[in-house]
């Protein structure tokens, strides 16, 4: 736990076709005789609705929507507390890079916003959100780096884009 926000860890990797970017979409249990246990028991309404109940819950709250990324063997969680007294959600965002991005234009803000929602994704993935070609989404997140807004982390095969300031 920190200021403002909790990070969860968890060993393991998204199951089935599940990934950061559509983990709202997609249920999957890990672990379906647990499921079916807190099922049978009333610990849960039905299957698959813990992910989605969590987004709409801290949305009512005024908290920004729960965070995901995985690298080869881990699944992080970031949840943020809600917005601070000057209605900031994350002054560091908020501040100094809020005036780079608030002179993006087009597609250029649609993919910050993407790699902002979704830290640690690949290009594959935000091609299929934004239904362009990998070619296209590679030259707009390299001109998003040369601006010093996003950053590549991790191996060719395994890192992802983060926003630099968050």
């Amino acid at each position: 736990m920190f200021d403002g926000h909790m990070k969860v860890e968890s060993p393991g990797i998204f199951p089935g076709l599940v990934r950061p970017y559509n983990i709202r979409e997609m249920n999957f249990s890990c672990n379906s005789k647990i499921a079916l246990y807190m099922r049978n028991y009333k610990l849960v309404k039905e299957f698959g609705e813990g992910v989605d109940r969590m987004f709409r819950e801290m949305e009512e709250a005024g908290c920004p929507a729960p965070e995901y990324r995985q690298n080869e063997f881990m699944v992080y969680a970031t949840i943020r507390q809600h917005s601070d007294a000057n209605g900031d959600v994350n002054s560091d965002v908020n501040g100094d890079v809020n005036s780079d991005v608030n002179n993006l234009k087009g597609s250029l803000k649609d993919i910050y916003k993407i790699v902002h929602d979704h830290p640690g994704i690949k290009i594959g993935e935000v091609a299929e959100i934004r239904g362009k070609t990998e070619s296209t989404v590679w030259k707009q997140l390299n001109e998003l780096k040369k601006k010093g807004l996003l950053e590549y982390r991790g191996s060719d095969k395994t890192g992802g884009y983060y926003v630099i300031k968050e």
